[in-house]
């Protein structure tokens, strides 16, 4: 018995360090709150999403004066999707995409802050693992709730175990987890 306890404080301490939580967060997301170490995590990833989007924009906004640049100095006439415009066309469309899922990320993350609440699911685990030639991604279900995690935290959780999962409800966000142990 004493072997079993320990073993289940032991893949309690990984869940917290795998999601970066503690004791105190896990209590605060049981209630539907937000703590303020994990506030300023989401508002650290809000800024970051929005620095992306700011970067992108740039990036836009530079190739179409430089293609503009270039199209004045050859003499190549604005509406010729020539050398001079071919950038724009493959470009500025892919920067667009890309602008507008930094954005909505962002905006996701900034609902999730004004709101400050956490939403739960509970069930049985199932681990999965999606591998591509160039990357391998890892994703933790609960009923017909689905995550993207790291490896570490995909690790943390035991495939079929039952737990209960508390996460932000716009920007699913994985905030903490408890195994729910089968007595």
């Amino acid at each position: 018995m004493g072997k079993t306890k320990l073993k289940n404080e032991s893949h309690e301490s990984t869940l917290e360090t795998a999601l970066d939580f503690t004791g105190a967060d896990l209590e605060a997301n049981r209630e539907g709150k937000l703590t303020a170490k994990q506030y300023d995590r989401l508002l650290t990833q809000r800024n970051e999403k929005r620095r992306t989007a700011l970067t992108v924009l740039g990036l836009v906004v530079f190739v179409i004066v430089f293609c503009g640049f270039v199209a004045l100095t050859s003499g190549a006439k604005p509406l010729n999707l020539g050398d001079a415009f071919f950038p724009l066309v493959i470009f500025v469309p892919l920067f667009v995409l890309i602008l507008v899922a930094a954005a909505n990320r962002w905006r996701k993350l900034a609902q999730d802050l004004r709101m400050q609440a956490v939403h739960a699911c509970q069930g049985r685990v199932n681990l999965n693992v999606e591998a591509s030639a160039t990357d391998t991604g890892f994703t933790v279900a609960i009923q017909d709730q689905k995550w993207k995690v790291d490896k570490a935290a995909f690790l943390a959780f035991k495939n079929g175990d039952p737990y209960c999962v508390y996460y932000t409800p716009h920007s699913r966000t994985l905030l903490s987890a408890e195994w729910l142990r089968e007595e």
